[in-house]
């Protein structure tokens, strides 16, 4: 669908408002999800207050701020099929998320996260054995408070 200039510079202002709004984005490659993958994702990423966002680079760029392009390093990641994830304040809800979605479908792979203006590359959802971001399981969390615990709750 052909989109009219007018049409392109209300998408940029609009996908600019919901950057502002974010202090986190991941930028993502979707290839191999298909509508109804990424429609799941979507489903599951606004439960946690979270946006999933098609976009063509060039819009991209235009609505990302010189500081995320540059400074971030985003722009070198504006390549190829891409989206973007707007997580607002809350990273971990998003990554958490993310994760859980690649270790299921091994998609969507992540390019980069930009956390409160700080780059980190291969930022979470990598790959599906558990490279996660740093982010513990419910496992690993039980663990951890179990191992604090006085000796009555072990069991």
């Amino acid at each position: 669908m052909n989109r009219t200039k007018a049409q392109k510079q209300e998408m940029v202002t609009t996908l600019a408002t919901q950057v502002a709004k974010s202090q986190t984005i991941y930028v993502t490659d979707f290839t191999g999800l298909n509508v109804a993958r990424i429609t799941d994702l979507r489903r599951r990423l606004r439960a946690v207050g979270v946006e999933y966002v098609v976009v063509k680079n060039t819009l991209a760029r235009r609505a990302l701020t010189e500081q995320q392009l540059k400074d971030g390093g985003l722009e070198s990641f504006l390549a190829g099929p891409t989206a973007l994830v707007l997580a607002g304040t809350d990273p971990v809800g998003a990554a958490k998320v993310l994760t859980d979605f690649a270790r299921e479908f091994e998609k969507p792979a992540i390019k980069v996260g930009l956390v409160e203006g700080k780059p980190i590359a291969g930022a979470v959802g990598r790959s599906p054995t558990g490279a996660h971001g740093g982010i513990p399981g419910s496992a690993e969390r039980t663990a951890v408070f179990r191992g604090g615990c006085p000796r009555g709750a072990q069991n």
